[in-house]
């Protein structure tokens, strides 16, 4: 049995018939399922609290219905046109001609920074995920330096002095240095 192709004759991938040297038209970063657990333990923790208090501890009910707004529609998307995060406070956008670089202040989530120094945080974008980021825009991630190349691998830097040119600086987490 032969495999999909495409209009252009290109082999497609069996499973989503899409083709591979084509870069996807988006790629969106929302929060886990498991995340609408949180507007549910911010109510627990608001009733007592709203129910004991006078009459203007009703208001604290609006915590877990802001929470439950900013898990359902928090996320980053990226397109060909740029970069886009949404959140309580909106959408907020980047171009890709706007972005400088992309950074890990936390090691969490990425912020993207502009040429103009504007930081736009990247809700759900891990290290592991620029590629999938910037493959709309039809390019990989470049980065520099060992704690980037560390960051992508998931591994961490390994401490002391600098070792040989021919030793490999970086080990995975977990792993024990041996001399």
């Amino acid at each position: 049995m032969s495999s999909p192709t495409t209009p252009d004759s290109a082999p497609a991938t069996p499973a989503t018939g899409a083709r591979p040297d084509v870069p996807p038209r988006r790629a969106t970063f929302r929060f886990p399922f498991w995340s609408l657990l949180y507007p549910l333990l911010v109510l627990l923790c608001v009733i007592p609290l709203a129910t004991f208090g006078g009459w203007g501890w009703w208001l604290l009910y609006l915590l877990p219905v802001l929470t439950l707004v900013a898990v359902l529609f928090g996320g980053t998307r990226s397109d060909r046109a740029g970069i886009s995060t949404r959140g309580l406070l909106g959408v907020r956008r980047m171009r890709w001609d706007e972005l400088d670089r992309l950074e890990f202040p936390d090691g969490r989530w990425a912020q993207a920074v502009g040429t103009d120094g504007r930081r736009l945080r990247l809700i759900m974008v891990g290290p592991r995920d620029l590629p999938r980021l910037t493959a709309p825009a039809g390019g990989g991630a470049v980065l520099f330096g060992d704690e980037a190349e560390a960051a992508l691998a998931g591994a961490q830097p390994v401490p002391g002095p600098d070792p040989e040119p021919t030793r490999d600086r970086t080990r995975a987490a977990g792993d024990t240095a041996v001399d």
